[in-house]
């Protein structure tokens, strides 16, 4: 996710850790707004300060959430670096096999790349929109107060959806090992309709798709 600069263009950019810990800073303090609180979820999922992120959702979903965001990144890290190894296997990108990265520009404020556009509020719940990539609709990510903080409301999401996330990643481990002990590019091929595709199946229909920290978007 693409964090939007509230500093002129002009303005030295400050270095990331100190940009973190003022933003810690000023949404731990009781003022902070719920686009405060969307920008550090998004800046320390950046850093994968998994630990930090937690502080920031609402105490009955904060388990379930961490678990779905840890699971998504692990298969697009496996994703990558099957990719690398298979670049490096069989000389050149794979196009006809799979990637897994547009996956990273559809997770809410999440994604690598995001837009926070506004933010608006009813008594305690706060609602602030956000554009993922380049993509349309935009999307309503929701917020309530808390013991006077900001917190993440996100979505219901099934558990199985993890699971099943997992299991992908296991897979896509697997595929990496084959490759780089010689797996033939048939071979590799093969992984992909056999076993990637359907596991990929698996984790679409365990329930909705993963969009954590999305609320609905805004054609609805």
């Amino acid at each position: 996710m693409l964090c939007i600069s509230s500093f002129s263009a002009c303005r030295r950019t400050a270095p990331a850790s100190a940009t973190h810990s003022s933003a810690w800073a000023a949404v731990a303090s009781s003022g902070a707004s719920p686009l405060e609180t969307a920008r550090l979820l998004h800046a320390l999922h950046e850093q994968r300060e998994y630990g930090k992120m937690a502080q920031w959702i609402v105490e009955e979903d904060r388990a379930r959430l961490m678990r779905l965001v840890i699971a998504l990144d692990e298969a697009i890290a496996a994703n990558a670096a099957l990719r690398r190894t298979a670049e490096l296997t069989y000389f050149g990108p794979q196009e006809e096999c799979w990637d897994l990265a547009s996956m990273e520009n559809n997770l809410g404020i999440f994604s690598r790349r995001v837009s926070f556009i506004n933010m608006t509020y009813r008594g305690e719940v706060g609602e602030v929109t956000v554009q993922q990539g380049d993509a349309v609709p935009l999307i309503h990510v929701e917020f309530v107060q808390r013991d006077g903080r900001w917190l993440l409301q996100p979505e219901p999401t099934p558990e199985a959806v993890a699971a099943a996330l997992d299991d992908l990643t296991r897979i896509l481990r697997e595929v990496e090992v084959e490759v780089a002990r010689g797996a033939s590019l048939n071979a590799y091929a093969d992984a992909f309709f056999y076993r990637v595709v359907p596991q990929m199946h698996r984790v679409v229909t365990a329930g909705e798709t993963p969009r954590p920290a999305m609320a609905r978007s805004s054609e609805e």
